[in-house]
């Protein structure tokens, strides 16, 4: 029984962690912004509206109904007129209502193309503004890592330098004590003008010589601590500088899920990068039928058509049938075998599309609109072309760019832990390591930004084709 009952309440419980982990990963920020981004949810809302307009265009105009009442009965052979009636419906020309209805259906699917071209250029931003997140994340990363290595450095200058160890923008104590007074040359024995004090007296085995060696050397050591305080100190203003970007940038992604902007968002630990070889060309064919935008000036063209063949019916008559109802009392003096029966009558009506101006003018707007549509799905087919090259290009540079840093990372790696070396063993080459240091930081830099743009350029290129590939993530953590 127990089995029985807690085999359900471990799929709850697993179906709920799958739920809470989709949700909090990509895909699950795609689906958010899916639902609920206010500019993706208008463009759905205007295409809904334009769905109900394909019934009202198809539809009869209202009949009319018209009724009179004689104060005063009108007096006839055939009785006494008390009151009469008409209804009557007109019929557009053959073919009006037909065209209108595609009209309005045509616009409404290109209102959906539109929609879901705004979905995915949604997508894209959001897979974007994801990807800006992850690049701030890794260059803090980075910049901390640096820092930890930055203060190791300055502990082993300090050692070198032979002052005790003190913390970042305070000044390292060389370790002598001042005297309160310098002493006279008389008190000395040491004639007037000479420079030279006790300490610094040449002696036999040119002990005066090494004190000056070593100050000299104590003096340089204290000047590059100062120097990799300087460092830190920068890497500090750019770790706040980083901190309000990244801050800035949760804002922006979180605005596009429309969602609480003090909500954190899970970004992964790292980013495989893509492989150049993985995108292929595609033919323009394949590009133009994949398109929204292509298909969205199709469709208005195609209604743009049908409202052609609406304006020329509208030129022809409509017809009117209707019915007149003539409500008789009988009439006293009247011996007619019609005395006091109603009247019936059928009706025709017919108008008459005199004044063609107004058609003609009609005529040659939607040829003009028409012209603009084609001009229109040229301009997109171009824009396709245009956005598809660039975007192909970008992901051919990014991934030559993520190898070329990985391999500069790899040799500024190996050059920086020589430099260490000797660093520490005799003390030199600490602006040579300072040096390799900013430069490994950079290429680290480039290098995430170099990744991150390829998986931006394939977000883009997969606006127009299928995807091609899904990077691979490692854990997700959720970051401030």
């Amino acid at each position: 029984m127990k089995i029985k009952i807690l085999v359900p309440l471990l799929g709850m419980l697993f179906t709920t962690c799958m739920a809470f982990s989709q949700q909090d990963s990509l895909q699950g920020y795609l689906k958010q912004a899916a639902d609920r981004n206010p500019s993706l949810l208008q463009k759905k809302a205007i295409y809904e509206a334009a769905l109900r307009k394909a019934p009202q265009a198809a539809s009869l105009p209202d009949p009319e109904l018209s009724a009179g009442v004689f104060l005063k009965p009108m007096e006839f052979t055939s009785g006494n007129q008390l009151a009469n009636f008409r209804l009557m419906q007109m019929f557009p020309w053959f073919g009006y209502l037909k065209n209108a209805r595609d009209e309005m259906s045509l616009m409404a699917l290109a209102r959906f193309a539109e929609y879901r071209q705004a979905g995915l250029d949604m997508a894209f931003e959001v897979h974007k503004e994801w990807l800006d997140l992850y690049t701030l994340q890794k260059e803090l990363q980075f910049v901390k890592e640096d820092m930890e290595m930055l203060r190791s450095i300055e502990k082993l200058a300090l050692v070198k330098a032979g002052a005790p160890f003190s913390s970042a923008g305070t000044a390292p104590s060389t370790g002598k004590k001042e005297s309160k007074r310098e002493p006279s040359d008389k008190e000395t024995g040491t004639e007037s003008g000479s420079s030279m004090s006790m300490n610094s007296r040449p002696s036999a085995n040119g002990s005066m010589e090494t004190n000056l060696m070593s100050g000299t050397e104590q003096s340089a050591g204290i000047a590059g601590v100062y120097r990799i305080q300087m460092e830190i100190k920068s890497l500090e203003n750019k770790r706040q500088e980083l901190d309000e970007k990244h801050e800035t940038a949760r804002i922006r992604f979180n605005t596009l899920l429309n969602r609480a902007t003090t909500l954190t968002v899970a970004l992964p630990d790292s980013l495989a990068p893509i492989a150049a070889e993985l995108l292929t060309d595609w033919p323009l064919d394949s590009l133009i039928a994949r398109s929204p935008m292509v298909a969205m000036q199709d469709l208005e063209n195609q209604s743009l058509q049908a409202r052609q063949r609406m304006v020329k019916a509208m030129g022809y008559p409509m017809i009117g049938l209707g019915i007149d109802y003539s409500l008789f009392g009988k009439n006293p003096m009247s011996t007619s075998e019609m005395n006091g029966k109603d009247m019936v009558m059928p009706m025709v009506t017919l108008t008459l599309p005199l004044y063609r101006k107004k058609y003609r003018e009609m005529a040659h707007e939607t040829s003009w609109m028409l012209k603009s549509g084609e001009a229109g799905r040229q301009a997109a087919i171009q824009e396709l072309v245009v956005e598809y090259a660039e975007g192909c290009r970008a992901f051919r540079d990014a991934a030559r760019k993520a190898t070329f840093w990985e391999e500069q990372n790899r040799l500024a790696q190996a050059s920086y832990r020589i430099y260490l070396r000797t660093f520490a063993a005799s003390g030199s080459s600490l602006n040579d390591l300072l040096s390799l240091r900013r430069e490994l930081l950079d290429n680290k830099f480039k290098r995430t930004e170099a990744v991150a743009a390829t998986h931006t350029a394939l977000a883009l290129v997969s606006k127009y084709i299928p995807v091609i590939f899904t990077p691979t993530q490692t854990k997700m953590e959720s970051h401030e």
